[in-house]
């Protein structure tokens, strides 16, 4: 089973893909977290999971109005190229050449022109972590042992071209606004 939300009696965790979620995920079942709690289920027509449908607000049909949500965000440029070489193990080098058709594929649950802030936008208080200053407390906070397992990729800056850097920033100015991370 994939990284996901978890819903809890207590609280619930939002993932925002590359986000450190199967940290998260494993952390959880690691402390003995039920399963059923992680991608729950909820009926539509499709009986879909919740894996990454977060952005469509889902998540607020289904999680309890008195508990707490929260996610991990992660700095734009560093979320970006793990998603890129993400892409590129999972489709292959030959169908992601270019950092533009890389910001043209599709996955089933999102796209890469997904913003974070898209994930959790609500009228209801979404806690954010940041995923480079604050990954400890966050688990922490939620009774969790942050082990060994975050997925934050080693990469280099390559892909951070100044044409590439003025994509990064144009399409996901909302995160570096809202989360407070800075434009290059």
């Amino acid at each position: 089973m994939g990284a996901g939300m978890i819903v809890t009696p207590n609280w619930a965790f939002i993932h925002i893909p590359r986000c450190a979620g199967f940290a998260v995920k494993e952390a959880y079942v690691d402390s003995g977290g039920s399963e059923s709690h992680v991608n729950p289920r909820f009926d539509t027509d499709a009986n879909c999971s919740m894996h990454y449908l977060s952005r469509f607000q889902f998540w607020e049909n289904i999680v309890p109005n008195d508990v707490e949500v929260w996610t991990i965000v992660r700095n734009p440029y560093d979320r970006i190229q793990d998603c890129y070489n993400r892409a590129r193990d999972l489709v292959g080098e030959e169908n992601c050449e270019t950092f533009e058709q890389f910001l043209d594929l599709r996955d089933v649950y999102y796209t890469m022109r997904d913003t974070q802030k898209m994930h959790i936008e609500s009228d209801r208080p979404v806690r954010y972590y940041k995923l480079e200053t604050e990954l400890e407390q966050a688990f922490s906070d939620h009774g969790l042992t942050l082990g060994g397992v975050v997925n934050a990729a080693d990469h280099d800056d390559y892909i951070l071209t100044d044409q590439n850097i003025w994509i990064i920033n144009e399409i996901f100015h909302d995160d570096f606004e809202h989360f407070g991370y800075e434009k290059r």
